[in-house]
Formats: structure tokens, C-alpha cells, sequence
């Protein structure tokens, strides 16, 4: 009998069809396996082609400007370009504003409304891991006297990014810009923080690294990675902050 049911038709459709429906499970199952490795490896391939990228933009940032006089000598042509072409225009006629308040209306901000913390210090620096360690320190060696650090992106912003930039500049004692690499971000916002009147102090690695139109700035320049706490330590006593608990 049993052979009998064995032989039956409904029966070899059942177990072709069970065998069937396994064989989809572990087909479905190894294509997702196969999906998350693949997107696991993509993603590691390109924070890899980011890495690279940065630190080639970086190399090239210092081969192009590490030379000074190549710098003033690409600022003055186009200078002369500009007085040849324009020779009578001054900042009134041009409508400058040396206080910056138009700029600074012009991103929905009023300065007379914004207030100076005593205690805040604000970071300029690369928002990427290689210079997380200055960061830290940084905000470390503040922490020691009662100052309160923050950089750019801590906060959660629901819109532009740059006028909650400049409402940090404005309410901060001091600056700090971290100005390895030469991150093009760091050095607009470092021309507004100077152009408002901040207090600056710059942290490089290497006074090389230091563009020549900023060379007589307060500087803090290391070597090596472990003087850096010391040497910044040392830099910010000269500003006499006042400790608070």
C-alpha cells in the first residue's frame, strides 16, 4: 500500500512541489546575501575613493600654494586685470560695505541681536576622521579653563547651513581654525571671522602649510601630534580667558 501511495501522482506533485518552493528559499536567500555583501563592499570601496580623494586634493593644495610667489604673482595679474579694466572704481562706488552688515542681513542675520559668550570657542576645521585628533584636543585643552567648544556640524540644522556659521563666529570669544590641508571651507569662513574683528588663532601642522598672507597670524604650529596639547595649552593662556565652572 505504502508503494502504491508512493507511486500516486498527487503525491510526487506534492514533494516536487515542496522541493520546488525550498529550492526558491535558498535561491531568494543567497541573491540577498549576495545584495548586502555587494552593497558592504561598495560602500567600503568608496569611502576608500573618498579617502584617496581628499588626500589628493590636499597633496595638490600644497603643490600649487606652498610657493608664495606663484601665489602673488597668479593675485596680481588678476589685480592688474581688474585696475586696467576699471581703474576709477573705489568700495563706495563699488558699494562695499566694510562692516559686513549687508552680507550679514543679506543671510536673515542682525548682529546688534546676537550676543558674545565669554566661554565659547568656536572651531573652524575639515569635517573628516584624519583631523579628529586636533578637534579633540582642541576642545580638550578649552575644557581644562571652563570654555565651552563647538564646531560646525554638532548642531542639527534644518535648512542652510551658513548663517548658523556665522551666528557661531559672531557669539564666540575666539576662533580657532585648524587650516591643515587647506580646506577651502575653512578658509571662507576664516576671512569672515577676521573681516567681523574675531580673535583668531590657527593650528597647523607645519608653518610651510601656512599660506604666506597669513603667516604674521597667531599661529600654533606642531610636528608632531602629542605637542599639540601643550603648545595649544600655551597659546591659549595668552588670550587671559577668565575660567568659569
Amino acid at each position: 500500500m505504502i508503494q502504491n501511495l508512493l507511486e500516486s501522482w498527487p503525491f510526487a506533485l506534492v514533494v516536487a512541489s515542496t522541493i520546488a518552493a525550498l529550492s526558491g528559499a535558498i535561491l531568494t536567500f543567497t541573491q540577498f546575501r549576495r545584495t548586502v555583501y555587494e552593497t558592504r563592499i561598495n560602500q567600503v570601496q568608496l569611502d576608500h575613493s573618498r579617502k584617496v580623494l581628499e588626500r589628493e586634493i590636499e597633496r595638490l593644495h600644497e603643490q600649487i600654494y606652498r610657493d608664495g610667489s606663484r601665489l602673488t604673482e597668479l593675485n596680481h595679474l588678476l589685480l592688474d586685470s581688474i585696475r586696467n579694466k576699471s581703474p576709477s572704481l573705489s568700495g563706495e562706488h563699488l558699494g562695499i560695505d566694510p562692516s559686513g552688515s549687508s552680507f550679514l542681513k543679506s543671510m536673515g542675520i542682525d548682529a546688534t541681536k546676537i550676543s558674545i559668550d565669554p566661554n565659547f570657542v568656536f572651531v573652524l576645521t575639515p569635517l573628516n576622521s584624519a583631523q579628529t585628533a586636533v578637534y579633540n584636543i582642541v576642545q580638550n585643552e578649552c575644557q581644562k579653563i571652563g570654555l565651552r567648544v563647538r564646531r560646525g556640524d554638532e548642531t542639527r540644522i534644518d535648512g542652510p547651513i551658513l548663517p548658523h556659521i556665522l551666528k557661531e563666529i559672531l557669539s564666540s570669544r575666539l576662533i580657532v581654525a585648524n587650516i591643515n590641508g587647506r580646506n577651502p571651507n575653512v578658509f571662507y569662513e576664516l576671512g569672515i571671522a577676521q573681516t567681523l574683528g574675531k580673535p583668531v588663532l590657527l593650528v597647523v601642522r607645519s608653518y610651510d602649510d601656512v599660506p604666506f598672507d597669513l603667516k604674521q597670524q597667531q599661529l600654533v604650529i606642531y610636528n608632531d601630534i602629542k605637542e599639540l596639547p601643550s603648545l595649544f595649552g600655551t597659546a591659549l593662556s595668552r588670550f587671559a580667558f577668565s575660567v568659569k565652572s
